[in-house]
C-alpha cells in the first residue's frame, strides 16, 4: 500500500508539474508566433532576432521553421540546425495547426520539453515555432520526493501513511490549482490569476503563471483596440471615396462631365490613407525592437532640417519659429536618422499646427554631460489635463474633429514615443490649457572616446 502510495504522489505531480510547464511553453510559443507571423518568408533575419530576443527573454532555445519543415532561425545559431528540414512530431503537428508538447530524453541523459505554436498570417499556416526548454528540475523534483517519502515510510507506516495524504494535499493543491488555471487561459480566460503566495518552487511557478497570464492579456486587450481603431481609421477615407467615386459614375452615366474638385477629395482621402498606412508601418518597424539603430546621427543637422522643413507652414499661419543651438558641440548619438527624423518632424509639426497666427515655436538644442535634450515650445492652445496621460496613445485625439480636419491620424505622438524609446531615450509632454505646450526629449550622448 506504501508502494502504491509512493506511486500515486510521484507520478501525480510529475503529470500535473510537466502539464503546468507545457501551458507555459506553449504560451510562449504562441506569443512568439505571433511576433514571427508578419515577417516569417518576408524578413528571415529580423524572424531571427525575435527568436534571440525571447530565447533571452524565457531562456530557452527557440527554433523557427517555414512550412516545408526547414528551420529559418535558431536562438543557438547551430549552423547545423538552420537549413536542414526537421521533423519532430510536435513540429508536424504545429504545421498541422495544433499546438503541441512533450517531454524527451537527450542521449547525453538530459531531459528538455519542446513545445510548438503554428504561425499563421492571413489565415492560412505559413510556418511553426518550437520552444526547447531544460526539464531535469521536474525528475530531480521527483526523486527528491521519492526520497523524503521513504524515509517517512521507515519511521511508521501509519506515520507514512497519514503524513502521505497530508504531502498530497499540500504538495499537489497548488498545483492543480495552477493547472486548472493555465488550461482555463490556454481555453481563452486570459488575465486569469492564482491565489498561491507560498515562496516555494510553486510560489514562484505560480507568481510566474499571473505575470504570463496578465501579459497575455494586456496583449491581446491591446491587439484588440489596435485593430479596431485602425480598421476604423481606414474605413473612414475609404468609405468617403467610394462615395465619391460613386457620384462620378452617376454623372458620367448620365452625360454629365465628372467634377474636378471631386476628384481632388478622392484623392486627399487616399493620400490620407496612405499617410496612416506609412504610420502604421513606423509602428510596426520601432515597436518593441531595435530597428537598424547604427548609424552616427547628429542631432543638430535633424533639428534644422526639422526647421526648414515646418518654416513654410509658419511663415503661412505668420508664427514666430526660433531654432536654438549651443556652439561647438558634439550632438552626436547612435540611431536612425530617418526615424529620429520623423520624431521631431511630428512633434514639431504638432506645435505648428496647434498654435494660433501670430504665435510663437521655438526648439532648443542642448547637452549636459551625456545627455543630449531637445525642447519644443509653443504658446498654441495647449492640452487639457484630463488629456495629458492619454496623448500618447495610439489614435488618441484631444479634439477629435479638428484632428481629423488637419489630416491627424492620432499615431504622431505614439510614433515619436516609440522611435524615442527604441533609441534608449524618454519623452515628456508638459501643457497647460489656452498657453501653450513644453515637449522635453532626452537622448544618450555618443561617447566622443
Amino acid at each position: 500500500m506504501t508502494a502504491s502510495l509512493n506511486y500515486f504522489m510521484v507520478n501525480s505531480v510529475k503529470q500535473h508539474t510537466i502539464a503546468i510547464k507545457s501551458s507555459n511553453l506553449i504560451a510562449s510559443a504562441r506569443l512568439v508566433a505571433a511576433e514571427c507571423s508578419t515577417y516569417l518568408g518576408e524578413n528571415n533575419d529580423y524572424v531571427a532576432l525575435i527568436g534571440e530576443e525571447y530565447s533571452k527573454k524565457y531562456r530557452s532555445r527557440i527554433l523557427v521553421f517555414d512550412n516545408n519543415r526547414i528551420a529559418v532561425a535558431d536562438s543557438f545559431n547551430d549552423s547545423n540546425i538552420v537549413g536542414r528540414q526537421l521533423q519532430y512530431a510536435e513540429l508536424l503537428s504545429a504545421l498541422k495547426g495544433q499546438s503541441n508538447s512533450d517531454v524527451h530524453k537527450l542521449p547525453s541523459g538530459e531531459w528538455v520539453m519542446y513545445a510548438t505554436s503554428p504561425v499563421i498570417s492571413g489565415g492560412s499556416i505559413i510556418g511553426a515555432v518550437l520552444i526547447s526548454d531544460d526539464a531535469d528540475h521536474i525528475f530531480d523534483l521527483l526523486v527528491d520526493i521519492r526520497v523524503r517519502i521513504l524515509w517517512l515510510s521507515l519511521i511508521s507506516l501509519a506515520a507514512v501513511s497519514a503524513l502521505g495524504f497530508w504531502l498530497t494535499a499540500k504538495v499537489t493543491k497548488p498545483i492543480i490549482e495552477v493547472s486548472r488555471a493555465a488550461n482555463l487561459v490556454k481555453q481563452g480566460e486570459l488575465g486569469l490569476q492564482v491565489d498561491i503566495h507560498t515562496k516555494d518552487e510553486v510560489g514562484r511557478l505560480a507568481s510566474s503563471f499571473n505575470a504570463m497570464s496578465n501579459r497575455l492579456n494586456q496583449v491581446e486587450q491591446n491587439r484588440k483596440k489596435f485593430f479596431h481603431n485602425s480598421s476604423h481609421e481606414l474605413k473612414t477615407p475609404l468609405a468617403s471615396a467610394i462615395l465619391l467615386t460613386d457620384s462620378m459614375l452617376y454623372d458620367i452615366e448620365k452625360g454629365h462631365q465628372p467634377r474636378y474638385d471631386f476628384l481632388n477629395d478622392i484623392k486627399d482621402q487616399l493620400q490620407r490613407m496612405e499617410k496612416l498606412v506609412q504610420d502604421l508601418g513606423t509602428l510596426a518597424l520601432f515597436d518593441n525592437s531595435q530597428n537598424a539603430l547604427v548609424d552616427v546621427v547628429e542631432l543638430d543637422c535633424i533639428c534644422k532640417k526639422v526647421v526648414a522643413t515646418v518654416k513654410p507652414m509658419c511663415k503661412e499661419k505668420n508664427l514666430q519659429l526660433s531654432l536654438d543651438i549651443q556652439p561647438d558641440v558634439n550632438y552626436k548619438v547612435t540611431g536612425n536618422a530617418d526615424g529620429l527624423t520623423d520624431a521631431l518632424l511630428n512633434l514639431v509639426e504638432n506645435a505648428v499646427k496647434y498654435t494660433p497666427g501670430g504665435g510663437k515655436v521655438a526648439v532648443l538644442l542642448e547637452k549636459n554631460a551625456n545627455d543630449i535634450g531637445i525642447r519644443i515650445t509653443d504658446n498654441g492652445i495647449g492640452i487639457p489635463a484630463d488629456d495629458l496621460d492619454q496623448v500618447f496613445e495610439r489614435f488618441y485625439r484631444v479634439d477629435k474633429a479638428r484632428s481629423r480636419e488637419q489630416g491627424g491620424s492620432g499615431l504622431g505622438l505614439s510614433i515619436s514615443r516609440e522611435i524615442i524609446q527604441a533609441h534608449g531615450g524618454h519623452i515628456k509632454i508638459a501643457s497647460v490649457y489656452g498657453k501653450g505646450t513644453v515637449v522635453n526629449i532626452h537622448l544618450r550622448a555618443l561617447s566622443e572616446g
